[in-house]
């Protein structure tokens, strides 16, 4: 994996965005796909964040829904139909409501899901559930 470079948000002592830390976790996705070929349907699932009232009002109607994770794996691994990953930044950011309500649901269904704080813990858990040897270099 290539390095990673810090953000203006680090040098000034912050934690990085949500957004910075979703495209390191990809990075390392996309950098193990070529040995793990299912790492290649990993998707992101964009329902949340700020959007013109416009678009929101869109993407809506075409079935946006609150709490549903961020991302999906779909994988049948450890038991699982496949991994669900709700993404948040390392020291902020706390599960709503939905996200926890998503998340009873589809273990109950018999789907994995996790709660990773910051894009080292997403990538520890996708590589615990494929089987992976975990390493961030």
């Amino acid at each position: 994996m290539r390095r990673i470079r810090r953000t203006l948000r680090e040098a000034r002592g912050l934690d990085p965005s949500e957004h910075t830390e979703a495209v390191r976790f990809m990075c390392a996705v996309r950098a193990h796909e070529h040995r793990y070929p299912a790492l290649r349907w990993l998707h992101h699932i964009p329902n949340g964040g700020w959007r013109k009232a416009s678009v929101a009002a869109k993407l809506k109607g075409e079935g946006v829904r609150a709490g549903v994770a961020d991302y999906f794996l779909p994988l049948p691994a450890a038991g699982y139909h496949g991994l669900y990953i709700e993404l948040k930044t390392q020291s902020a950011g706390t599960a709503s409501r939905e996200q926890k309500n998503f998340a009873e649901f589809v273990t109950e269904q018999g789907y994995a899901h996790a709660f990773a704080r910051g894009w080292e813990e997403a990538w520890r858990v996708v590589c615990d559930y494929v089987g992976i040897p975990y390493r961030v270099t």
